[in-house]
């Protein structure tokens, strides 16, 4: 069987190399499977994966200091274990906290003026 394509195969003959290649392999026909290895053999150069995107961006939030570092850990453990609905809770948690605007701060009242202390007068002269 032919790893390289050809100009002459066409898709149907592209599907059928990726099967017998995925059976050969003993790999999982899975779409993530199927797709990587009907690329090669068509030789459409490999494209970054969702997975992929996501782990760096976990990765990106774990190097950041304080609780954006604890979120890129949380979705990097979502990842791995596959958790869409944890990942998906943990992003719009940080949407929450870093994104939306804060409430503008209750303007303070001035405080009042200080009363005005006067200096006695001086007795008037008497002559």
């Amino acid at each position: 069987m032919r790893d390289k394509p050809q100009p002459s195969q066409n898709p149907a003959e592209i599907a059928r190399e990726t099967f017998s290649r995925l059976a050969r392999q003993r790999v999982a026909p899975t779409p993530d499977n199927y797709r990587d290895i009907y690329n090669e053999i068509a030789g459409i150069a490999a494209e970054s994966s969702t997975e992929t995107v996501l782990a760096g961006f976990a990765q990106l939030l774990s190097s950041i200091p304080g609780d954006v570092a604890q979120s890129g850990e949380r979705l990097a453990r979502a990842l791995k274990a596959r958790d869409w609905t944890d990942y998906s809770v943990c992003l719009n948690g940080l949407a929450n906290a870093h994104l939306q605007p804060k409430p503008a701060p209750e303007p303070v009242a001035p405080a009042a003026p200080a009363p005005v202390v006067r200096a006695p007068e001086p007795p008037a002269d008497v002559d």
